[in-house]
């Protein structure tokens, strides 16, 4: 099955550079034909010239796609997909170096990388969360490569240390990470949903968010991060 991290991300950064919607699905086209063939396209993406000599090593094992041209698409497509992640990355420096506790040592390159990837849903982060839920938090959806990883205490609130924690994170499906993120739902110690009275229960069900929605599970680990997260948002979740 073909997997492109943050591929949502990836096709707002192409809507904000004002490419076409045909060019935008060739590009995406040509990344899961990559992704098909053992090609992984994520945060550790290798090289045009190494991707493009594992490609040329075995035409035979490939259904199609094997002209100078067709390689000359991959590029591209490889290209567009690195500008993306580099775009990312150096937008998000500022913002890491802002926070630093007054405890913390100044951050290794390793962990300041991972702090990057972590701030745009990517990297170690994303994948402790997808090993810990598996699916969707609340619904059991099974396919991450359409989840988002959420921090339950916003990364503005956390510490570095924080931001990389796995149990300050939920894996959901974009309905309830766009609301949970504003803090217009939350989640008690036994997983039960809050919804705020600012937003009609109807509103709320249009999105596809319930009142009898619930986490299908809750770590210990959780419970500290789920109440400062209702502990800040407190405002906006009660009346």
């Amino acid at each position: 099955m073909s997997y492109i991290e943050n591929e949502q991300e990836f096709r707002l950064f192409m809507d904000s550079k004002g490419l076409a919607t045909g060019s935008q699905e060739n590009y995406i086209c040509w990344l899961r034909y990559l992704s098909n063939n053992g090609i992984n396209i994520d945060s550790n993406l290798e090289s045009n010239d190494f991707i493009l000599r594992k490609l040329r090593a075995s035409p035979d094992k490939r259904v199609g796609y094997n002209s100078e041209k067709d390689y000359s698409n991959f590029g591209s497509a490889l290209n567009k997909y690195r500008e993306f992640m580099d775009c990312s990355s150096v937008s998000l420096l500022e913002d890491i170096g802002l926070r630093k506790d007054a405890n913390e040592k100044n951050v290794n390159i390793t962990e300041r990388d991972e702090l990057i990837k972590a701030r745009i849903g990517q990297g170690l982060f994303r994948k402790k969360l997808i090993k810990l839920w598996q699916s969707c938090a609340v619904t059991g959806f099974p396919k991450p490569e359409f989840l988002i990883a959420s921090h339950i205490l916003p990364w503005r609130k956390s510490s570095n240390n924080e931001r990389l924690n796995e149990y300050n994170g939920l894996l959901l499906q974009p309905n309830f990470d766009i609301y949970f993120d504003k803090g217009y739902i939350s989640f008690d110690d036994n997983g039960n949903i809050i919804l705020s009275k600012k937003i009609e229960e109807k509103t709320f069900n249009k999105m596809g968010v319930f009142a009898d929605n619930k986490l299908t599970k809750v770590f210990e680990e959780n419970k500290p991060f789920l109440r400062r997260h209702k502990e800040m948002f407190k405002d906006i979740l009660s009346d």
